[in-house]
């Protein structure tokens, strides 16, 4: 719940010490009684581990960078691609033209 509520870990263990009136509130109640005004419900609807988060967002970066691999090769095959049509459409139009012709030249 702490996590949900962007809380710094660091200040939760300082401000646990600093007493709010004459009886200050166990930390942890205190956390349920944050999360449930800002959220409208006594406690998050799962419960997911931070070793899990971290894994998760490992795996989600992981298979981004492939995606964007994938997609920069495929553009790679797509641009090689467009240049050997335009190649082949250029051979067409001038007959099969080598590098010794000089038709570009009349």
């Amino acid at each position: 719940m702490a996590r949900e509520l962007r809380m710094n870990p660091q200040r939760l263990a300082e401000s646990a010490g600093a007493a709010q009136g004459l009886t200050p509130t166990p930390l942890a109640q205190r956390i349920e009684n944050l999360y449930l005004r800002r959220f409208k419900k006594p406690q998050p609807d799962s419960i997911i581990p931070l070793r899990q988060m971290l894994h998760d967002a490992r795996v989600r970066e992981r298979d981004e960078a492939r995606e964007l691999r994938r997609r920069k090769h495929q553009a790679k095959i797509d641009h090689a691609e467009a240049a050997r049509v335009s190649m082949l459409t250029l051979r067409r139009l001038y007959g099969g033209l080598g590098s010794t012709d000089d038709a570009f030249m009349d």
